[in-house]
């Protein structure tokens, strides 16, 4: 027990700089228009729904140069058809049509143009909809043409975003693992051939799929 309360006390500090943090996060006053659109590249694209039960519900479509409004369903409306795709889903049933219809009504008339990346600001119902998974009128997953992210509101994708371009690495990192199946690697496993690095680490055991992940990105734009 004494050994937790030194441990406690220790970690206090931490504990009240994060806490202080998020409080100073809740409290901030929304983002301006023009202050989120400096944090936007050229090719991104935010999208903030507003869905409403009396009338049309609105995406807000910004870009880094313009701003657009776009009429949606009622949120009603927009519930239900989250309703269908859902259940397609979770029954493993045909999902493809239903979140053909989803994309059609409240995906495709919020985009205009073609933008390398997507970050989507969603409400109520659409707050469960996996977006990279709608298929769009070709059939092809919105993943496929564009990168999608989300965020909880455009005021925390902007501070972020801004904390991230300020954020600067204490020192440089290099990565290097190996997979089994490797001709050339069969004998990385010796300490012999692993200069510069301690023998206490030279029977390390090889990582499995770790060729995956960067061939997978060699294919990204």
């Amino acid at each position: 027990l004494a050994k937790l309360d030194r441990a406690y006390v220790r970690l206090a500090p931490i504990e009240y700089e994060r806490s202080r943090a998020e409080v100073m996060m809740a409290s901030r006053s929304p983002v301006s228009i023009p202050k989120l659109q400096r944090s936007l590249t050229p090719s991104e694209v935010l999208i903030e729904y507003v869905l409403d039960n009396t009338g049309n519900s609105y995406a807000l479509e910004i870009t880094a140069g313009t701003v657009r409004v776009h009429i949606l369903p009622t949120r009603a409306e927009v519930a239900t058809l989250c309703q269908k795709f859902l259940t397609a889903l979770k029954t493993k049933g045909n999902w493809s049509e239903p979140g053909r219809i989803l994309f059609e009504s409240v995906v495709q008339p919020a985009i205009t143009g073609h933008p390398a990346s997507v970050v989507i600001v969603p409400d109520g119902p659409l707050n469960l909809i996996p977006f990279e998974a709608l298929p769009d009128q070709n059939g092809q997953f919105l993943a496929h043409s564009a990168v999608v992210s989300l965020a909880p509101s455009a005021t925390i994708f902007e501070m972020l975003r801004a904390e991230k371009s300020r954020a600067e690495p204490r020192r440089p990192f290099l990565g290097v693992a190996y997979s089994p199946g490797r001709p050339d690697l069969q004998t990385i496993g010796h300490a012999s051939n692993l200069r510069g690095i301690e023998s206490g680490l030279a029977n390390l055991q090889p990582l499995p799929f770790a060729r995956k992940p960067p061939t997978f990105s060699d294919r990204l734009p």
